[in-house]
């Protein structure tokens, strides 16, 4: 993924909470990515969303600013270094609207080669029997949502 991204990034000291500026023709907006932990041991679910002026992160927000491959970008950079602090972690993505789960496996699909050298990525899909699996990256496959780890 040779795209430029954005380097100005503040993080926490444990590498669970990133903020970054979108710079786009709406002006500036933070954008914040956090890797929640979940109940399982190193599991974490990721989080992109705007951080508002009260300091809340919606997820839920489409902000439009023109910039949308430079801040996934920014994120497969986030991305690459949590895992520095956390290289047993497994990431969870979806997003969080059909549409945008859709936008997230249109960019693992154009760039699979170059994140496959970084991350074993699988897929969340439903099965014949109607459940849910994970199985490795198919380009044929729609995915409910992404589990990613880092490649040793």
């Amino acid at each position: 993924m040779n795209r430029e991204y954005y380097r100005e990034i503040i993080y926490s000291k444990n590498k669970s909470a990133y903020l970054f500026l979108s710079e786009g023709m709406k002006g500036n907006i933070n954008k914040v990515v956090i890797f929640q932990p979940l109940n399982e041991y190193e599991t974490f679910n990721l989080v992109l969303g705007d951080l508002d002026e009260q300091g809340v992160v919606s997820d839920k927000s489409i902000s439009d600013n023109g910039d949308m491959p430079k801040i996934l970008a920014t994120v497969v950079h986030i991305t690459l270094d949590f895992f520095k602090k956390h290289p047993l972690a497994l990431v969870l993505i979806e997003g969080n609207s059909p549409i945008k789960t859709y936008l997230y496996w249109r960019v693992i699909r154009e760039h699979y080669t170059y994140l496959a050298k970084y991350f074993h990525i699988q897929f969340e899909v439903e099965n014949e029997a109607y459940k849910t699996e994970f199985v490795e990256f198919n380009i044929l496959l729609r995915p409910i949502s992404f589990k990613i780890k880092k490649n040793n």
